[in-house]
């Protein structure tokens, strides 16, 4: 049985009368199917960014909180045609630590992984809601709380979507920090089978491994990660983006930080280097993020005179097509319980929204 038939014949029928309202305009307004309801919703004082809050029941009455976003911004890439970006959570908190992100200093805790029903309504209610008839493009990101590597219900979501043209999603993005190696190498052999573009991001952030691993708890060495990496841009055909957000520590890391000329330079030398599994030149993609901050959590973005520093230097080493993002909605008010729209924000206000709703 390939990873596309995976989905539960009855699970599949609930999804397909759900998706089908997208192509039609006029059609009633459909009840989430699989025993999701939507907690609350936000938007940017643009109306370009919009968080939504959503509770999951499982079959065995397991219930997980988990947060989706979806961008009419162009990814704050300027110049670029009109589309939507979605992005996707793959489990109700995350088991992952890594130092600088929202989602392990929340109350709320891990809950569980989500199902391959919950990511894909989290996909198709954002399209409903802000482009349906998907006359749009939709660029979907699971890119929200959790590590979709850890995750088998991604597959089987990924493949359900990719058989659907009518929802006009243009590529899939994962999120990594790389360490469930097998998981990563699972997801190249399935995806590569597909039509639709699949692209892994890596979240590097520090090519030093020292520092890497005290912002990003693991066990597997770097090179490893970084054959697995290469493995599955060999096995797509499609160049792995390899993601750093500079930043400075605060408090407890008061004196980190990924933004020197230095870190410029070890980043470079990983971005240039042979495959690490087959020794041919290999295209890798550069994806150069600003730190998003939350209250509370010991960083901050580098400054821009670093972080222009840091650019001057790639372009030394050749390395000039670079990303550069800023997320959107990224200012928290924590008394108002809004904001926190970016990557690693998502979950930074949910527990005062909970608390707002059980009142």
């Amino acid at each position: 049985m390939s990873a596309c038939e995976q989905l539960d014949t009855v699970v599949t029928r609930r999804l397909d009368e759900y998706a089908s309202a997208v192509t039609t305009p006029d059609a009633p307004e459909v009840a989430l199917p699989g025993g999701i309801e939507i907690i609350n919703t936000e938007f940017t004082p643009d109306t370009l960014g919009m968080k939504v809050v959503f509770t999951g029941t499982r079959n065995d009455g397991k219930v997980a909180t988990f947060e989706t976003g979806s961008f009419l911004d162009n990814g704050g890439v300027e110049n670029a045609s009109d589309r939507h970006d979605i992005c996707v959570s793959t489990a109700g908190g995350c088991t992952k630590a890594c130092r600088f992100c929202s989602v392990p200093y929340s109350e709320l805790g891990f809950e569980r992984l989500l199902t391959a029903e919950e990511l894909v309504v989290q996909t198709i209610y954002t399209i409903l809601e802000r482009n349906r008839g998907a006359s749009m493009p939709n660029a979907l990101g699971f890119m929200g709380n959790g590590e979709p590597s850890d995750n088998a219900a991604v597959i089987p979501a990924v493949c359900y979507l990719a058989d659907k043209p009518e929802l006009n999603i243009e590529r899939v993005t994962f999120s990594t920090i790389g360490e469930n190696i097998a998981g990563i190498g699972k997801m190249a052999r399935s995806f590569a089978q597909l039509d639709m573009r699949t692209i892994m991001q890596f979240s590097l952030h520090a090519a030093d491994e020292t520092k890497r691993r005290s912002i990003i708890p693991g066990r597997k060495p770097l090179d490893k990660i970084l054959k697995a990496i290469d493995g599955y841009g060999e096995v797509t055909g499609e160049p792995v983006k390899f993601n750093v957000a500079l930043m400075d520590g605060t408090y407890d890391f008061k004196g980190f930080t990924n933004a020197s000329p230095e870190d410029a330079r070890m980043l470079a030398q990983i971005l240039t280097a042979p495959s690490a599994v087959s020794g041919n030149p290999i295209r890798r993609l550069l994806k150069l993020s600003a730190y998003n901050s939350v209250p509370g959590i010991p960083f901050e973005p580098a400054s821009s005179v670093a972080v222009e520093a840091f650019v001057a230097i790639l372009a030394e080493h050749g390395i000039t097509d670079i990303q550069r993002f800023r997320g959107s909605g990224i200012e928290i008010n924590e008394q108002k319980t809004i904001g926190g729209f970016a990557c690693g924000q998502l979950r930074a206000t949910t527990p005062n929204t909970l608390a707002k709703v059980h009142q």
